[in-house]
């Protein structure tokens, strides 16, 4: 039986992120939230920072969701919110071809933002290659040193999640 009622789902692009964060809203009834949807617009146009950051906040506030999306600059805004953080973190040439696979329309559970097609993005393909290195590692020190109450269950890929004891 599942008691969290705010889930930030993290880990690199091409993770499995969105596949995840779809099934746990379905399984446990909770909304789905994702980041993407608010932060760009068309042709891949980001939101400006302070805004996006707001939304956030305001998001996350909500009495129940599965949050996808990563965008470390709206931790601060999320992670008090969350009674648990998921944080996918499978091989990143798993990650990658996946990536590339999306960018050749295939695979994709959750719609993209409205009018940004899939494309192949090198600088997005470099970060998503070094993710669970530093940034990875920053990440999950952030989340451990500041928010030390909240669960973190860390994972390879998502069906691993269900045999976890937090979901028995």
């Amino acid at each position: 039986m599942n008691h969290f009622k705010r889930i930030l789902v993290l880990g690199a692009p091409g993770s499995g992120k969105s596949a995840l964060s779809l099934e746990l809203s379905e399984k446990f009834n909770l909304e789905l939230i994702v980041l993407d949807h608010y932060y760009w617009s068309k042709d891949w146009s980001p939101l400006p920072l302070l805004e996006f950051r707001k939304i956030c906040a305001h998001l996350a506030q909500k009495e129940q969701w599965v949050m996808d999306g990563n965008f470390g600059s709206t931790l601060n805004e999320r992670l008090p919110h969350a009674d648990l953080v998921i944080f996918l973190t499978p091989s990143p040439w798993i990650s990658c071809w996946r990536q590339f696979l999306r960018s050749l329309g295939i695979g994709r559970k959750i719609s993209r933002p409205q009018n940004c097609p899939e494309r192949f993005n090198r600088d997005l393909f470099w970060l998503t290659y070094k993710f669970n290195g530093a940034h990875g590692k920053l990440l999950e020190s952030k989340i451990k040193e500041e928010y030390p109450n909240t669960p973190l269950i860390k994972i390879k890929k998502g069906s691993a999640l269900f045999k976890h004891p937090h979901f028995n």
